[in-house]
């Protein structure tokens, strides 16, 4: 096909696709054969890793360049991937760190309920420590309940993800909707979250109590 094609299927413009070109980041056509369909599923690739998971050129080469090299599982591209976005992410800023650390134990203790096999060195550890613990300097009363059923809800839908992209084959189309999970499922998730917590807030708390109903409003 020709680039005009390519970019209309991709939904890329002209000049993005030289671009990437420039950059390395997808190859030039054939000159007898033009752009091929593993053409069109690199770049829409490449689309999602650039507009999406908000990697630069450099960091979308590394990757794909560590992806051509050598046989891995869907795990370990998993990873491979997810560290990439985590490193081009910001954490949250919590630097409220109290002298004891049972936020350190919750979350390990978390971990060890849900049998998850944890690498403390990663961006995602590391970030989940922290707000543990400005959760405890804050308010500990509720944070191990809140953060187990936060857990248990994790465990849920990551299952449902890891579900539907096996679905998928072709590495290129399972890595690109890995990052658009991963990219997307946290603001998604907090939109479902406020709207379950306004129907529920509703349904529990507008109406009058007694006193004997505090504290059981649930």
């Amino acid at each position: 096909m020709r680039i005009s094609e390519l970019s209309d299927r991709a939904s890329v413009p002209v000049a993005t696709v030289e671009y990437y070109q420039r950059e390395r980041l997808i190859s030039h056509p054939s000159e007898r054969h033009g752009y091929s369909p593993e053409d069109l599923r690199r770049l829409r690739l490449v689309r999602v890793l650039v507009e999406v998971g908000g990697l630069d050129p450099d960091q979308v080469r590394g990757l794909l360049g560590a992806m051509a090299g050598g046989t891995r599982t869907p795990h370990e591209t998993f990873g491979m991937v997810l560290r990439t976005l985590e490193g081009s992410s910001s954490a949250p800023h919590t630097d409220v760190e109290p002298a004891d650390d049972e936020a350190l134990a919750l979350a390990r203790r978390v971990a060890d309920r849900h049998g998850w096999t944890v690498d403390q060195d990663t961006a995602s550890w590391r970030t989940l420590v922290k707000l543990l613990r400005t959760l405890h300097w804050l308010d500990d009363a509720d944070t191990a309940v809140v953060v187990e059923a936060y857990a248990a809800a994790a465990d849920r839908m990551t299952g449902a993800e890891i579900g539907v992209l096996g679905l998928y084959a072709d590495e290129d189309a399972l890595v690109e909707r890995l990052v658009l999970w991963t990219v997307f499922g946290d603001p998604l998730l907090a939109a479902l979250r406020r709207i379950a917590r306004q129907h529920t807030s509703g349904r529990v708390f507008d109406r009058e109590f007694s006193p004997a109903d505090r504290g059981s409003a649930i």
